[in-house]
């Protein structure tokens, strides 16, 4: 979570722009996040974190859609 904080604590203006490789490493790690949080930790973690992570997800949806690599990642969780 902490790692994810600074990208997302930024502009949103950053996502979506021609940093494409800074998009896709940031949708690859939300990634691990939400594998870890839906499969790996007991579901009280998916209720503290839910509305962090759906609002990240938002945010990569608006912004970085058009990459694979974040068209691929569920709406929300």
């Amino acid at each position: 979570m902490y790692i994810l904080d600074v990208p997302f604590s930024l502009d949103e203006s950053y996502f979506g722009t021609c940093f494409n490789a800074f998009d896709s490493k940031v949708a690859q790690t939300l990634k691990h996040l939400i594998t870890l949080v839906t499969t790996k930790l007991h579901p009280d973690y998916l209720a503290d974190y839910q509305e962090i992570i759906n609002r990240y997800l938002e945010i990569l949806h608006k912004r970085s859609g058009f990459l694979d690599s974040v068209y691929n990642l569920p709406k929300s969780i």
